[in-house]
């Protein structure tokens, strides 16, 4: 193990000098160990892509949720429990923890954090944004729960990174099982929403948990939970091992459908999905967190993603672009913007008219180019 620390350490030291570039890459020993560690779950898992994609997710790591969360919406997915009984196990311990301001605990931590930012105002301006000094004894009498009980935040980000990583090892093509996923989002969307804790104080209105609207129809911390786990998109917190590229095209047409069936919209991660593969030449870069292993096997993968958006969503990603998406939110703004989705469309045709990367990217190129001209067809006649 010495010497192996002793020579990562040599390579760092080679790269650092000049005409590195024409010296053979070396590997990292963290990078080496995750590389070996994953390699070796993909072996013993070689037919549950599934189990690899898990797997993966606790070696890199991934975002994935913990705790409660985890077995009952495994329990959903298997069958023993029906979407109702589920949003109520999930959904009661959460909500106690709402009304209850985390059995009190948040009124007095929210009331420290206004008194130093009423410290950066004067006392007209701190008495407007956070209101007058609470008592701090008064509202510790208040608090029911222990410090470790549950806090509403900790359960919801628990909750999205658990549905969101179940919808990696979903595989996209299984419908039924991707729709049980959608399902669930919308009956947690659709459950009545629980009061706002009694005798609510100003800075307990500015927690984002309050402050961004109400727990369930409006899913506060799906956005944050989703965003964060895009940090594990391919080349980034994710590699590109079969199994990687896999659930990024399942989660990917995961919220293609909650976009398309009016559940939650991700139009702007549509965005992200079409403009990667279409915008710029793809091509390895050395440099990059997660090198992929070939520009043709980048591609492919990058082309899959961003088709999972047009095959499953695409007159929703038609209609985002025109009048929702790239900070346009005016119909005005429809000729601009159809550009884009025009742009777009232009370029899976130029890839379906030419073998540029691969047959594959050909091949997913001209079935996208004409799901994108039958859209546009169909707007037009209108």
């Amino acid at each position: 193990m010495e010497n192996l620390e002793s020579l990562s350490s040599l390579a760092d030291h080679l790269s650092q000098m000049p005409g590195h570039h024409t010296l053979p890459r070396t590997e990292n020993l963290r990078v080496m160990k995750k590389r070996l560690a994953i390699e070796k779950v993909i072996n013993d898992n070689s037919d549950d892509e599934a189990a690899q994609i898990e797997a993966i997710a606790k070696i890199r790591p991934y975002f994935m949720g913990h705790g409660r969360a985890v077995d009952i919406v495994n329990s959903y997915i298997n069958g023993t429990v029906d979407v109702q009984e589920t949003v109520r196990q999930i959904a009661e311990p959460i909500e106690h923890a709402y009304t209850t301001a985390n059995g009190g605990r948040l009124f007095v931590a929210e009331e420290r954090v206004a008194r130093t930012q009423r410290g950066y105002h004067s006392p007209e301006k701190a008495l407007e944004m956070w209101g007058p000094e609470e008592d701090l004894d008064e509202l510790q009498s208040r608090v029911t729960g222990p410090d470790d009980g549950p806090r509403v935040e900790g359960e919801l980000w628990d909750l999205y990174y658990t549905i969101l990583h179940a919808a990696k090892k979903t595989p996209w093509r299984e419908e039924s099982a991707q729709q049980k996923l959608v399902d669930l989002v919308a009956a947690l969307k659709a459950r009545p929403d629980p009061d706002f804790p009694a005798n609510m104080t100003i800075p307990l209105e500015k927690n984002w948990i309050y402050e961004w609207g109400r727990l369930w129809s409006d899913a506060i911390l799906f956005g944050p939970s989703s965003r964060e786990a895009w940090n594990d998109s391919l080349g980034c917190g994710a590699g590109w091992y079969p199994a990687e590229v896999s659930a990024s095209v399942n989660v990917n047409a995961f919220v293609a459908r909650l976009t398309e069936q009016g559940v939650h919209n991700f139009g702007t991660y549509a965005l992200w999905a079409l403009s990667e593969a279409l915008d710029k030449e793809i091509d390895v870069s050395l440099d990059s967190h997660e090198p992929a292993p070939s520009r043709e096997y980048k591609a492919e993968a990058l082309f899959e993603v961003a088709a999972v958006w047009i095959r499953l969503a695409g007159q929703s990603v038609f209609e985002y672009i025109l009048w929702d998406g790239a900070n346009n939110k005016e119909k005005d703004s429809r000729s601009s913007n159809e550009s884009l989705w025009e742009k777009w469309r232009k370029r899976f045709e130029e890839e379906a008219a030419r073998l540029h990367y691969s047959p594959t990217v050909t091949a997913v190129a001209k079935e996208c180019a004409e799901i994108m001209s039958r859209i546009s067809a169909q707007a037009k006649d209108l």
